[in-house]
């Protein structure tokens, strides 16, 4: 069977120039940060990735980083309901290009010809889960969008109802809207995505990887070293780097940009709050310091749950900066979310100091013992 025909449009926006660039400094931090905390001389499981902000290259693509176990896959629960948000905003780009070149008479065409023409073509850009039913791998275009006016013309919007599961998906992480949100998209409009947009490695099934709808349709797995295999797994590096872009906003058109930056604004702080900002942790962080998130909490095969959190940190300790921190697998088995937040403001306040000519941070407290669960 030939090929389906090439689409008039590219399926995906660009792909984003944004670099996570290992910085020495930040790293040995980290490491002694780490080497503070590590109990009976096993190091933590967890992953762990710190971008800086504030370093952007000349170019505005480059940032310095630093990471613990951040290429290890491991299963994240509802912290990949971010891939979610932003593969909706890229397709809703995709239609939106895709109406303004082929420039149909009205909603009822546009329709038809995004079923002939592109559905074929998004069936087959992710190997991984190509040849699987329809209902869970194509976009559910009229679920999803809503078009009016005409020919090239003409605007693309999502429905208001897509609009409002986008919403409580991300915000109090409802899962049944989630799986509204990610039936509409499809799992190879999505997975196609981050693996055009290099935050899922073919190679090695490394990445950000969300084919499962929490809400029970089929699924589609990848290795993960915490559960076995997962349909919603990540590597602390590659989902930092996918927050990167979302928050820089240089990938999709600032209007995209600034829907999602809005809703982890609110998830942040609404019910489903970071877990730094919980006051079960003790030293936690306030919702001024903590500024965009999404976390994630699930049971693995062995029925212990595991904590995720991806998150945009301001002024952790009074002496500027900002920070993207993405952590995964945290079991409090023995390593708590304490852990993780000392070991990110430990790295921190050693960071800054180490690039500050005025007087150092004062030191923090001792490694903390590990609270009860959020």
């Amino acid at each position: 069977m030939p090929p389906p025909p090439p689409p008039p449009v590219p399926l995906f926006p660009p792909a984003p120039t944004i670099n996570l660039v290992g910085n020495s400094q930040l790293q040995n931090a980290l490491k002694a940060a780490v080497t503070a905390v590590t109990v009976a001389g096993k190091p933590p499981p967890f992953g762990l990735t710190i971008v800086d902000l504030t370093s952007a290259s000349a170019s505005g693509n480059d940032f310095a980083s630093a990471g613990l176990n951040q290429d290890v896959e491991h299963y994240a629960a509802s912290m990949l309901k971010v891939a979610c948000l932003y593969a909706a905003h890229a397709l809703r780009d995709l239609v939106q290009r895709f109406a303004r070149t082929r420039g149909p008479k009205d909603s009822a065409t546009l329709f038809q010809i995004l079923q002939t023409e592109l559905s074929p073509q998004i069936a087959v850009c992710c190997p991984t889960v190509a040849g699987r039913a329809p209902k869970v791998l194509l976009p559910r275009w009229q679920d999803v969008f809503t078009a009016s006016g005409t020919g090239a013309g003409m605007s693309v919007r999502f429905t208001s109802g897509y609009t409002a599961s986008l919403e409580q998906m991300i915000v109090p992480s409802d899962n049944a809207e989630a799986g509204r949100c990610i039936r509409g998209v499809g799992y190879a409009y999505l997975n196609g995505l981050m693996l055009k947009h290099g935050v899922f490695d073919s190679g090695n099934n490394t990445g950000v990887w969300l084919a499962g709808d929490f809400s029970g349709s089929d699924v589609v797995t990848i290795p993960c070293d915490n559960d076995k295999d997962t349909k919603q797994g990540t590597t602390s590096a590659m989902m930092a780097r996918l927050g990167t872009v979302i928050l820089v906003g240089s990938v999709l058109p600032a209007a995209s940009h600034g829907e999602m930056i809005e809703l982890l604004k609110k998830s942040s702080h609404g019910s489903d709050s970071s877990y730094f900002t919980r006051s079960q942790i003790p030293t936690h962080l306030n919702g001024t310091q903590v500024t965009h998130g999404k976390i994630g909490l699930g049971p693995l095969k062995s029925g212990r749950d595991v904590y995720s959190d991806l998150n945009a940190i301001a002024d952790p300790l009074g002496h500027g900066g900002r920070f993207i921190v993405c952590y995964t697998n945290v079991d409090y088995n023995p390593y708590a979310i304490d852990h993780v937040l000392w070991v990110f403001r430990e790295t921190v306040r050693v960071y800054q100091s180490a690039a500050s000519t005025a007087a150092a941070a004062p030191a923090s407290t001792a490694a903390p013992r590990a609270t009860a669960t959020p």
